[in-house]
């Protein structure tokens, strides 16, 4: 146990010290170490390991890159959010400019854009784009493609002041807007793990507004009550325990890693399971690292404010607004009616847990507008888009949309 304890505090340490000369990392570690909960001790350590050792780049080729490589006629479309963020998106128009069905694609957090691509030829967003879709591909605030405010620089506390709510309230209804706009037609919404809940709490705060822009929701790893995520879930417990340190840090957002750093530690993964738990997040299939810079994993930032609000979420055991709009302020999901809502689950998924599919569909009970599309058995929470050989998850998305 005393072991486990002074790795965390070493790898917090190193953590913190490689983005930010600081006086009190040291004593925020400690605390941390002492009060930690030993039983998401393992993925802490893990974590941190990846954060403090890993090789921090973006994952694969950029989208124009990938797109030109596989011959996808592509168009860039910017829009500027009510906040000032200016927002990059990419609008994959096939051969034929003619009406057809209309899908965004929307990544999760610590990941852009490129997150629909990372597979390669056998990405989702290009199964959909042969089967006569158009597809959007917007990119967040503050990743790679999104890093620019017309106000505040990158790297100022102010730029990285939001939470997940905010994804949704003003990114995602900017790319609707703006997305509606070009097509004049209603589009369907594919959101994985945090662009799901960003689409589920900016529904249930503008109902009006997403119904007459939105055919269909699908969930992806689709994550709302992260106190069902087991270990995971833990973890996040513990960073509430700390947040009243953390928040006074000079650490904004959290650089995210070339999952390939992991990938190298798979064997050790699958003899200690414990140790790591990567299965957890790759599942049994998915795609392994390889000199191909057309797929991999398209690893970019974490906001911190955004990670503090999941974990007040786990603590709470719900799905609430930000403490900032008070204390205990769920999202009333009774509000996001009018539009099918469809989760695919992975059984190997220790984020988005088959759990918490349940929870969600005792919530849409009412309405009869939900569904569990499938509950997977090779599924990870990251496979979901690098799936290597198995694609049924695919097939079964495609059908929830056709019908």
């Amino acid at each position: 146990m005393a072991v486990i304890k002074v790795s965390v505090f070493c790898l917090m340490a190193l953590r913190f010290a490689r983005y930010s000369a600081i006086f009190n990392t040291s004593t925020c570690c400690l605390v941390y170490a002492r009060n930690i909960n030993m039983k998401s001790a393992p993925i802490i350590v893990f974590y941190f390991a990846c954060l403090a050792f890993g090789h921090f780049e973006y994952g694969c080729e950029s989208i124009p890159a990938i797109l030109e490589h596989y011959g996808y006629p592509y168009e860039n479309h910017t829009v500027t959010t009510a906040d000032g963020y200016i927002l990059e998106m990419f609008r994959l128009t096939g051969p034929v400019k003619e009406a057809k069905p209309v899908i965004v694609m929307q990544h999760g957090i610590s990941a852009s854009a490129s997150s629909f691509l990372e597979n390669g030829k056998s990405s989702f967003a290009l199964y959909l784009a042969d089967r006569g879709y158009e597809v959007w591909l917007p990119s967040g605030r503050g990743t790679r493609y999104s890093k620019q405010h017309r106000e505040y620089s990158y790297d100022s506390y102010e730029y990285w002041n939001f939470t997940f709510e905010d994804l949704g309230v003003k990114d995602t209804r900017a790319y609707l807007e703006h997305i509606c706009n070009v097509v004049k037609q209603k589009v369907y919404y594919l959101g994985f793990s945090q662009g799901f809940i960003q689409m589920l709490a900016a529904f249930s705060l503008d109902p009006e507004f997403f119904k007459s822009r939105v055919r269909k929701i699908v969930g992806w790893g689709a994550v709302t009550r992260l106190d069902l995520a087991s270990h995971v879930g833990m973890a996040l417990v513990e960073l509430v325990k700390v947040w009243p340190l953390v928040k006074h840090l000079p650490l904004t957002h959290m650089g995210s890693f070339d999952m390939s750093s992991c990938l190298a530690m798979s064997k050790t993964c699958s003899t200690h399971r414990m140790l790591c738990r990567a299965k957890a997040l790759m599942g049994d299939d998915f795609l392994p690292y390889h000199s191909n810079p057309y797929t991999g994993f398209a690893a970019d930032v974490s906001c911190m404010k955004t990670m503090e609000h999941l974990a007040y979420n786990t603590y709470e055991k719900g799905f609430f607004r930000h403490p900032s709009h008070g204390e205990r302020v769920e999202y009333d999901l009774g509000k996001v009616e009018g539009v099918p809502i469809g989760v695919c689950v992975g059984e190997q998924d220790l984020l988005a847990t088959p759990a918490n599919a349940r929870w969600l569909e005792a919530k849409f009970k009412s309405n009869g507008n939900f569904k569990i599309i499938g509950i997977y058995n090779y599924l990870g929470h990251r496979t979901f888009a690098t799936s290597y050989t198995k694609f049924q998850h695919y097939t079964d998305t495609y059908i929830f949309l056709q019908q």
